[in-house]
């Protein structure tokens, strides 16, 4: 091989080496950082079993409930072909034929 292309080599490798510890390194510390903050939330939770389970199913009913809601007009528009804009436009399912 030529010498420039070894010297290529070395430093592309060199950089991807520099990359995976940087990205090891922050993973690592953010991963220790989100167990360290889940166990607190944890250990709350645990502490008081099934006093937060009620307002925490009522809570995640009410974000599903809203995100229902809001989201059904945006995929009701993704399919054009789906709603009809006037009732005149609907086949009534009985003049549908079997």
């Amino acid at each position: 091989m030529n010498k420039e292309v070894q010297i290529l080599l070395a430093d592309v490798i060199s950089w991807k080496n520099g990359w995976v510890h940087y990205i090891q390194r922050h993973l690592s510390r953010f991963a220790h950082q989100f167990e360290a903050q889940k166990d607190i939330l944890v250990d709350i939770l645990m502490a008081r079993r099934g006093t937060y389970q009620r307002p925490f199913l009522h809570i995640s009913l009410t974000i599903l409930l809203i995100a229902g809601v809001t989201g059904a007009p945006i995929i009701a528009n993704a399919y054009p072909g789906g709603v009809p804009k006037k009732l005149r436009d609907m086949t009534p399912s009985s003049a549908v034929a079997t």
